[in-house]
């Protein structure tokens, strides 16, 4: 066991520990007390804070991949006056 900053007590957890709590640890899902133990193994292990670091930069990426939202508007505006001309009458 370890102490955190604020001098409570920090219980030590495993490799297999640390990776199950992975995803919710990025999400910022665990409890405070969870998060300081995954924190304090980060610290300790270098083979789980190097998967973390993977898993964090895959998720930075992710964003960038996304397709860009586009300007529907003036495709709108074509369909509807093109179906006005052929005698759709719209709103």
């Amino acid at each position: 066991m370890t102490t955190s900053p604020d001098g409570s007590v920090v219980n030590e957890i495993g490799c297999r520990a640390t990776v199950l709590r992975l995803w919710d640890y990025l999400d910022h899902a665990l409890a405070d007390s969870q998060r300081l133990e995954v924190d304090q193994h980060l610290r300790d292990c270098s083979a789980c804070a190097e998967h973390f670091g993977f898993a964090r930069a895959f998720l930075d990426a992710l964003p960038a991949s996304w397709p860009r939202p586009i300007d529907t508007e003036p495709l709108r505006r074509r369909v509807v006056e093109r179906l006005r001309e052929v005698g759709f009458s719209l709103p």
